[in-house]
């Protein structure tokens, strides 16, 4: 809706609405850290209670079906990491991206000139650098995977 078929009210209504938004991206931006030390503590607690049991005695016999199981685990755990990162770096996009439209009809474009300067330094996108972590123990897990599988194999002498 343009300012003049709103009305009088219209600076005042969008500048409230825009910090209202702002305040939102901030609160979402939040939720995706939570969010991240969730996972990693997850799969940290995964690995931990896979050494427990080892260090405990618990695990006896044939081992590695437990630890392809735990390998499994963990690389579902990282897939769903990795999809949630690309969930809320689509979000905080969106929300920035309206956070600049906004700021059209304001008298100073922050988020726009912030990506400027952003942009002019070669600032490498968080959500791109943040997908690497779920990859890494993605990796770890995956080598996990491999390890149990080829010594069960080999321990059910079917290689």
């Amino acid at each position: 809706m343009n300012k003049k078929d709103y009305g009088i009210k219209f600076n005042d209504h969008l500048l409230e609405q825009y910090k209202s938004y702002a305040e939102m991206a901030s609160i979402a931006s939040q939720r995706r850290d939570q969010a991240n030390r969730f996972y990693i503590l997850l799969l940290s607690g995964v690995f931990a209670l896979l050494s427990i049991l080892i260090q405990m005695g618990v695990i006896q016999g044939n081992q590695y079906v437990l630890f392809l199981a735990f390998a499994i685990l963990g690389l579902a755990i990282c897939v769903l990491w990795f999809f949630s990162i690309t969930s809320y770096g689509k979000l905080s996009k969106a929300k920035y991206d309206t956070l600049r439209d906004m700021e059209k009809s304001l008298p100073y474009r922050c988020y726009h000139e912030e990506w400027e300067i952003l942009i002019k330094n070669k600032y490498m996108i968080l959500t791109g650098v943040e997908r690497g972590i779920p990859i890494i123990f993605g990796i770890f897990y995956f080598i996990l995977f491999l390890y149990s599988l080829i010594n069960w194999l080999i321990l059910e002498n079917l290689i």
